[in-house]
């Protein structure tokens, strides 16, 4: 199940209100790239794997996991020491 760019506690939908808040699979790489840019984060420092705490955060490793074909767990890891900025 893929959460909103916009609120990581729902889940994605193509009646959003905002349209950066969900992908589609026809959308262009400048438009997902765009919508992702432009994903809900929060203004805690780094990266967690706590989905009630932190769902944006988790939602976003979550579709780097599926767009590399690597675990949830794998991406964390390589980014967990990274900024967001």
């Amino acid at each position: 199940r893929i959460m909103s760019l916009g609120d990581g506690t729902k889940k994605m939908s193509k009646s959003a209100q905002t349209q950066y808040s969900n992908i589609t699979i026809i959308d262009s790489p400048e438009r997902i790239q765009q919508c992702i840019k432009r994903a809900k984060t929060d203004s805690l420092s780094g990266f967690s794997l706590d989905r009630e705490k932190r769902p944006e955060i988790v939602n976003l490793l979550t579709l780097m996991a599926a767009a590399t074909g690597e675990s949830v767990q794998k991406v964390y890891d390589a980014y967990k020491d990274s900024t967001m900025s």
